[in-house]
């Protein structure tokens, strides 16, 4: 019947606008929303007509009866829903009703994509097959304007290199992004001719580098968790016992393997040879003094002191002939310049002097006038960088006390702010709406040393729910989101478990929920991957796109 198809193109044109949105365009993310919303009221509409009903007046009636008697049948869904229902019930003891009423909009996804997913037909394994190539194609478009920023933009954040969403909701796409490639490279049940296999893989690998760049260690490490999870169940699962030994004992070497690059880094970054004042050079080779200043500048950086072999007046002398920033001014992220430019001399293995200066590059300049105190740093290629400003962070914060500036630092602040809270409002929490106002409020009674724009909320999604909701919020949530997939028994199913690890390993260190790409992120691919392959109860099983790991 011809209007079948109104309801089917209306449907898989959603999901695709949504997935070439995801990556690239809150926009699309909205409009797809609609546009699954009217698939779904138009699906309701041809179940109405194939039973020959003409209700007249009553069309609204009857078309939402049908609409969500289907509902009804899908009680899995209807417990999920109930994670929309104790925030909407949150509201009645929240005081900022503005900011409540904008957190529920946030996450109106998760309202209306599991009842769109749970109701409609189950797409088949070519329609989903079609639809992933969509996917991959938003996220090889995303990642190749990523590329192009980086080598044509002259960025001191790698950040910089998302535009459109944050660069760790970015991280996560990409992540989902290579398991996806992996399950159509090596599955055989996935149908694809060896062309596209082929393609798949080569898509994979781009995904992977591009990771690799980002330099989220969120994303890399919630990547190599759910690469354990999915490779121990396929492992487990094999019949030949030796090979379900050897398996995980490779890669348990890997671990080391791996665990041992780490202290490496480490090690040289932190280790200096023992030295006495009296040995060292008191002049530069242009009869200037040095100082070795160990109080102003004090700490270990790639291996040496920061605070041995300064010569002030060669610095500010040679950079003046190399830059017209002020050297007693500020770099282009408000530090210091004086401190930037010889934390980063001391990176190159340089004496902080005009020879020192002198072999620094134009793109070294660029880049210190940029506030960037460490060669590392700007390494395209590596996460050594990334590492080593982590490491600077701790030893910062353990000589001074200062978070500032250092993600894993500052989470460290917003994780204690966040648990004090909850204590105090432990059974119901401070309500839908106050999350935000508790946070500013405990930073200005407490007097924390986080500077006004690193004041955030907890950057732990459990944490945000028991906050705002009480441990019983936090019950409901947690019975909400793993039972339905305990019940469907998805839990062996090789696209739903890779998303419920990502977006479960997320939820640890971001408020994944409490963003618009965050909270339609988990719920698209949480509800695609339960229900929009898995027939409604009461109909005809159609051919299942799903498949054991």
């Amino acid at each position: 019947m011809p209007h079948k198809r109104v309801s089917l193109y209306l449907y898989l044109s959603g999901i695709a606008i949504m997935l070439l949105g995801l990556p690239t365009s809150r926009f699309l993310m909205s409009i797809s929303q609609f546009i699954l919303v009217g698939a779904w009221l138009s699906y309701g509409i041809e179940r109405v007509l194939e039973e020959g009903e003409h209700p007249g007046i009553k069309w609204p009636l009857v078309l939402f009866g049908k609409l969500f008697s289907g509902l009804w049948r899908q009680k899995e869904a209807l417990i999920f829903l109930s994670i929309i229902g104790i925030h909407i019930i949150g509201m009645l003891w929240t005081q900022d009703y503005a900011y409540g009423f904008r957190d529920l909009r946030i996450k109106l996804p998760m309202l209306l994509l599991p009842v769109v997913f749970s109701t409609m037909p189950a797409l088949s394994k070519k329609q989903l097959n079609s639809l992933m190539g969509v996917y991959l194609f938003a996220l090889f478009a995303a990642s190749a304007e990523g590329i192009f920023i980086l080598f044509t933009k002259d960025i001191t954040d790698i950040r910089e290199i998302s535009p459109h969403i944050s660069h760790v909701r970015l991280a996560l796409n990409i992540v989902l992004g290579v398991f996806i490639t992996i399950y159509l490279t090596l599955s055989r049940k996935s149908g694809l001719k060896n062309i596209y296999r082929l393609v798949a893989l080569i898509l994979g690998v781009w995904l992977f580098l591009f990771l690799l760049i980002m330099k989220s260690p969120t994303g890399l490490l919630i990547f190599a968790i759910t690469a354990g999870i999915v490779f121990l169940m396929y492992v487990f699962g094999l019949q030949n016992r030796v090979l379900r030994t050897i398996i995980p004992v490779f890669l348990g070497l890997m671990v080391m393997v791996a665990g041992y690059s780490l202290y490496t880094m480490i090690h040289e970054y932190t280790s200096v040879e023992s030295f006495r004042y009296e040995d060292l050079d008191t002049k530069t080779a242009r009869g200037n003094t040095y100082t070795h200043d160990t109080i102003h500048f004090p700490g270990v950086e790639n291996g040496s002191y920061i605070g041995l072999y300064i010569c002030p007046e060669e610095l500010e002398e040679a950079w003046a002939g190399r830059s017209g920033m002020d050297f007693h001014g500020h770099d282009h992220k408000d530090q210091e310049l004086k401190v930037t430019l010889i934390r980063y001399l001391n990176s190159r293995g340089l004496r902080k002097d005009a020879d020192g200066i002198a072999a620094l590059s134009d793109a070294d300049i660029r880049a210190i006038e940029g506030g960037v105190a460490n060669h590392y740093y700007i390494s395209k290629f590596s996460v050594r960088g990334r590492i080593y400003q982590m490491l600077f962070g701790m030893d910062l914060f353990r000589r001074t006390g200062n978070p500032n500036g250092n993600s894993m630092l500052q989470r460290r602040e917003y994780w204690k702010a966040g648990w004090n809270i909850f204590m105090a409002h432990p059974v119901f929490g401070v309500g839908t709406g106050d999350l935000k106002k508790s946070f500013k409020q405990y930073y200005i009674e407490t007097n924390s040393r986080l500077l006004p724009e690193y004041r955030h909320r907890a950057h732990n999604q459990y944490l945000s729910i028991a906050i705002a909701l009480g441990v019983m919020g936090l019950l409901v949530f947690f019975a909400g989101f793993f039972y339905p997939p305990y019940k469907l028994k998805r839990h062996r199913v090789w696209y739903f478990t890779v998303i419920l690890s990502i977006v479960v390993l997320s939820f640890i260190a971001e408020d994944t929920l409490e963003t618009q790409a965050g909270s339609t992120f988990t719920a698209f691919f949480y509800s695609l991957f339960l229900w929009g392959t898995l027939s409604p109860k009461g109909e005809k099983p159609k051919t299942q796109s799903d498949e054991n790991i």
